[in-house]
């Protein structure tokens, strides 16, 4: 069992973005609820997990909060592909100019 299927078993599917397929490519879209944004993410390896990482419980009684370290990314991507193992961390902002 590779990595990311023991992500799998361990995240509720809830906190999980599946992966869209389009011929033999994969995508997965992000819908980010603060922002009212939408990103689509294409070219992603097969062999990978998305995870809504905002969906968390934040973990006040650890952290002061003086340094922004109670903060997340909106979304993680976990991939293997061949060889490497990759984390993408995503933070999706609405800016109005």
């Amino acid at each position: 069992m590779n990595d990311i299927d023991i992500l799998h078993e361990m995240l509720k599917s809830t906190v999980l973005v599946p992966l869209q397929t389009k011929g033999n490519q994969f995508s997965v879209e992000l819908k980010d609820k603060q922002s009212q944004t939408t990103v689509e993410i294409t070219d992603l390896p097969q062999n990978s997990v998305v995870i809504k990482t905002e969906a968390f419980e934040t973990k006040k009684v650890i952290f002061n909060g003086l340094k922004d370290e109670r903060r997340r990314a909106d979304f993680a991507i976990v991939s293997n592909e061949n060889t490497k193992k990759w984390i993408i961390c995503i933070e999706i902002r609405h800016y109005i100019s």
